[in-house]
């Protein structure tokens, strides 16, 4: 088997307000480790003001779950 080739990689800016997901529970930024798979959401960038990183969301089980939860409709409350 090949492995396929890597689509691309990227340097996000993070702050005190990035949240780090992994499964269904916020966890640390020094969770992170070499070779995670990371899906994030990050601000616009603006003139004289970079793009941040709001949310990081690791591993593929972790992008499945936040993927279906987001598909479901949204219930009002009334």
């Amino acid at each position: 088997m090949q492995r396929p080739q890597d689509i691309g990689s990227c340097i996000v800016q993070v702050n005190d307000f990035t949240r780090v997901w992994k499964a269904d529970q916020q966890v640390k930024l020094a969770d992170l480790k070499a070779g995670d798979v990371l899906l994030y959401n990050r601000t616009a960038e603006l003139p004289g003001k970079p793009s941040c990183c709001t949310d990081l969301w690791i591993g593929e089980e972790t992008h499945k779950l936040v993927t279906e939860k987001q598909r479901k409709p949204a219930v009002a409350k009334k």
